[in-house]
């Protein structure tokens, strides 16, 4: 996530989204949005990396730097 609010830092500053950032971003987003599921189905077997607090506040604000990424993308 650090890394992901400072690539977006980036581009607010230069006015420039880096596309291949954009999709790692959606890729993560993609995970996290596993790991909710897997947290909802209530199965005992099913191994997360977070608790589902945390993977909802990662979600989220996942879900705002890449609409500001992809901001910055389109401008390109």
């Amino acid at each position: 996530m650090a890394r992901y609010r400072r690539e977006v830092e980036e581009a607010i500053r230069t006015q420039k989204g880096d596309p291949l950032t954009l999709a790692e971003m959606e890729c993560s987003l993609d995970l996290v949005d596993a790991d909710l599921a897997a947290l909802r189905s209530g199965k005992p077997d099913t191994r997360t990396l977070m608790s589902a607090d945390l993977a909802a506040e990662v979600r989220r604000e996942l879900q705002g730097l890449i609409t500001t990424m992809r901001l910055y993308c389109k401008l390109n």
